[in-house]
């Protein structure tokens, strides 16, 4: 795993007693619940920025990501977390950025668009907000109608970088 051997430099480099913080987004918050869960010696917090806590399938197979289309794996990396008795802060920020799409239905034949609406095209607010992951305590950044919080978007915006700032006092006020 690459990213325990640039932690370790890290840590080489900065006292021996520094803990980082992870930030991630969409599968990097994952990435970093899995590294924390492992390594919770070196990890003082954690930050996801719309992470796909939960299977979602369909979504996911539009996006193309194949490794979160497998439950097992959702579920073996919550599971790994929740099993921790000592755990590092946690935060989920989650788009409510409510956006209204249509998708391609066909229906006896006939192709119609179906509108549906999501709080994030690739990750629902539901998901994002680290339901069943003990001890995440998640923030809703957008509000309905603010397309600027739409997926890749929300990480650029300063209300985002702000409550990432707010995050990072509250880990590092322990």
């Amino acid at each position: 795993m690459v990213s325990v051997h640039i932690i370790d430099h890290l840590k080489f480099i900065y006292p021996y007693n520094a803990k980082i913080i992870l930030l991630g987004h969409s599968k990097g918050g994952l990435v970093g619940v899995e590294y924390a869960s492992r390594y919770t010696n070196k990890v003082a917090g954690l930050i996801s920025i719309a992470t796909p806590y939960n299977y979602q399938i369909f979504l996911n197979g539009i996006s193309g990501d194949g490794t979160l289309m497998w439950p097992w794996k959702m579920l073996e990396i919550r599971d790994q977390w929740n099993q921790l008795n000592i755990k590092p802060k946690a935060f989920a920020l989650a788009s409510g950025a409510f956006v209204a799409r249509t998708i391609p239905v066909y229906y006896m034949g006939h192709l119609y668009n179906h509108p549906v609406e999501w709080s994030d095209p690739y990750v629902e607010l539901s998901h994002a907000m680290a339901k069943g992951y003990n001890n995440i305590k998640a923030y809703q950044i957008a509000y309905q109608g603010n397309i600027a919080y739409e997926h890749s978007g929300m990480v650029d915006q300063l209300f985002t970088y702000h409550r990432v700032l707010a995050c990072i006092n509250q880990i590092e006020s322990e």
